[in-house]
Order: structure tokens, then C-alpha cells, then sequence
């Protein structure tokens, strides 16, 4: 089932303050419910649910158990399909029984396309230094996936990607979500500051606004 997630907007608010008075980016945070398409997963389960029922049904009708007519089949297997709909919309709900059907590759693509498309909705590359960086955070694969402005170079990105990935999942599975998500952010910050130092904080213009995003779609 989704979790539920409480995050102190200006807690965050203030750990991007901080991340961008230090260094070269600025830090656009989105996280997503969901970035699959959980639709092809949900039809999945029907066609098992209904191959199990129909399986069930035919090993009674031969055994002949309850001497059941032709009649009698057919209206169990319609009952088995009603069934198996309902059961199929309850099970897609479970976040764990989803990511089953769903290959880790194909979660890893599906967060990567969900990803760049928020990059570009949300006009993250639209900033005069080139230096828009997006966090994006997939809830349902517990996947992350780090964007910044192609313009810029950023070095050592699967390192980073890898490290704050880890931290997020550390904390989100004791439901620390608001403390993950702010020792991700000041994790980046002691990465990146190294190579990419704030230069002129003080007359630098902030394009783009200190938010959390939430996805629910």
C-alpha cells in the first residue's frame, strides 16, 4: 500500500536554501508517487487470476466433484472473471506485488523517461547559468534519478546517484522520509562543493523556487 509520507516543507525548504548558497546548482526536489505504468501490471494479474480460476474450475468439472453441468461452468467461470477484476484492481495497490511484475530494468527506464519529462515540464534547463538540477525521487521503484542542465558537465554523477540513492532508502523504509530527504540534500551538497563552489552567492538570482514537488500521477 502507499505510505504515508509527512515532510516538513520548510525544513526542506531550508536544506536547498543551503545546498544552493554553496554550491554552482540550483536544486529542483520532485518526488513521485509512482513513475511506471501500472495499468499493463494490472492486466497481468487479471489474466493469472483468471487462468488460476479457470484451472480450479475445469479440475472440478472433469473430477466431476459436484456434478456440475455445462450450465453451472459457465456461470462460474463469468463469477471467476468479475472476480478476478476486482481481486486484480486491489492487488496493483500494493506497491511490493507491482514491482514483482516489473523487471528492475525496466523500473530503472521507466524512472529515467518520468524523470526527463518532469526536466522539461517543470523548465528546469531554462536558467541563465545552465545550472538547473532536478532530484527526482520514485516512491513505487525506489529508484532515484539525478538531472542537471546539459549545458553543464557534472562529474562523477553515477557516484552521487549511488550514494544518495542508498541514503533515501536507509531512511525511507523506517518512514525517516523528511530526514532522508534532508541528509540526501546535504549529502550532495558536501559532493558537489568540491568541484562546483558557489562563486558570487551574494548577487546570484534564484530562478527557480526552494519547493518540494509531489507527483501523485
Amino acid at each position: 500500500m502507499k505510505s504515508k509520507i509527512n515532510i516538513n516543507s520548510e525544513s526542506v525548504e531550508s536544506a536547498i536554501a543551503d545546498f544552493e548558497n554553496q554550491v554552482n546548482f540550483e536544486l529542483v526536489p520532485v518526488i513521485a508517487q509512482s513513475s511506471s505504468p501500472v495499468v499493463q501490471v494490472r492486466w497481468i494479474l487479471f489474466a493469472l487470476c483468471n487462468v488460476i480460476a479457470l484451472i480450479k474450475i475445469d479440475i472440478i468439472y472433469n473430477l466431476n466433484l459436484y456434478a456440475l453441468t455445462v450450465h453451472d461452468v459457465i456461470l462460474y467461470w463469468l463469477f471467476a472473471i468479475v472476480v478476478s477484476f476486482i481481486l486484480s484492481w486491489v492487488l496493483v495497490k500494493f506497491d511490493f506485488i507491482v514491482r514483482f511484475f516489473l523487471p528492475a530494468k525496466l523500473r530503472q527506464k521507466y524512472v529515467h523517461q518520468k524523470a526527463q519529462q518532469v526536466f522539461f515540464e517543470k523548465k528546469i534547463f531554462q536558467t541563465n547559468a545552465h545550472d538547473g538540477m532536478l532530484l527526482f525521487i520514485s516512491l513505487l521503484e525506489k529508484r532515484i534519478h539525478i538531472i542537471v542542465d546539459p549545458r553543464s558537465n557534472l562529474e562523477g554523477k553515477q557516484e552521487l546517484s549511488e550514494a544518495v540513492l542508498k541514503i533515501l532508502q536507509s531512511h525511507f523504509k523506517d518512514n525517516q522520509h523528511e530526514k532522508g530527504l534532508i541528509d540526501a540534500i546535504q549529502y550532495m551538497k558536501s559532493f558537489l562543493i568540491k568541484h562546483y563552489p558557489k562563486k558570487n552567492a551574494d548577487t546570484d538570482i534564484n530562478e527557480l523556487p526552494n519547493k518540494l514537488i509531489w507527483l501523485n500521477d
